[in-house]
């Protein structure tokens, strides 16, 4: 039953008691007896009234306990929200002063030796292609020697030509191992970089990920304590 329902209800009623009251046919006991009627649904209808009123009282100071015990608790998430955001800008405040230089530092170096290296490769191409147009004149020198060897037909002359052709071919191949050798040391010298530049990027890395961990950790541990 809604409002409307009720309202009509208690209006019929009492244009019912008033007629019932204003009534000539109605003796005086019937009309005495109405309005006690009367008086004790007015009685029983203020009791539920106070007793309605009591309730919502109750209820309405159970639902301000509530509101205040979140606004408090909402206060505290908040506060102990701000503590962590501080912290964390703390945090990150230490990092940017002190491991970002580094980092840029590593930066540094790593671009350097990059450049190194490309000046190193750019230098092995030109020693490789020394190299290369030495074997072609080497090449070119031993059939060159070979061929006034097949010329040369006097026995007396044939061991000084050979020991002549022995020792110009010794220092063309002393002068090649000496280059070979000189390629392989830039060779292992290129590797040692390249090793020394993962082993900085890996500290840098596991740094970062030790930091961050470390971070979040004390963020729980913070959380789980409060």
């Amino acid at each position: 039953m809604n409002d409307e329902s009720i309202l009509k209800l208690f209006h019929e009623y009492k244009k019912f008691c008033h007629n019932k009251m204003n009534d000539p046919n109605s003796t005086k006991d019937e009309k005495i007896s109405l309005m006690n009627r009367i008086i004790d649904n007015l009685f029983d209808q203020n009791e539920q009234l106070i007793e309605m009123i009591v309730e919502t009282k109750q209820n309405a100071q159970i639902k301000s306990m509530e509101m205040h015990r979140f606004m408090l608790e909402t206060a505290t998430k908040t506060i102990d929200i701000g503590h962590a955001l501080s912290s964390y800008e703390l945090e990150m405040k230490n990092i940017t002063q002190n491991k970002l230089p580094k980092i840029f530092n590593l930066i540094t170096l790593i671009d350097e030796q990059s450049d190194h290296l490309d000046r190193m490769e750019r230098e092995n191409k030109l020693l490789n292609d020394n190299i290369e147009s030495m074997n072609n004149e080497l090449v070119q020198y031993k059939n060159i020697v070979c061929n006034r060897i097949d010329i040369r037909t006097n026995d007396n002359s044939l061991p000084i030509q050979q020991s002549t052709v022995s020792e110009s071919s010794s220092s063309l191949i002393q002068m090649f191992n000496n280059v070979k050798l000189a390629e392989q040391k830039t060779t292992i010298d290129s590797m040692i970089c390249a090793s020394i530049i993962d082993d900085i990027i890996d500290t840098i890395e596991n740094e970062q990920e030790t930091m961050i961990v470390q971070m979040f950790t004390n963020k729980d541990c913070s959380t789980i304590d409060q």
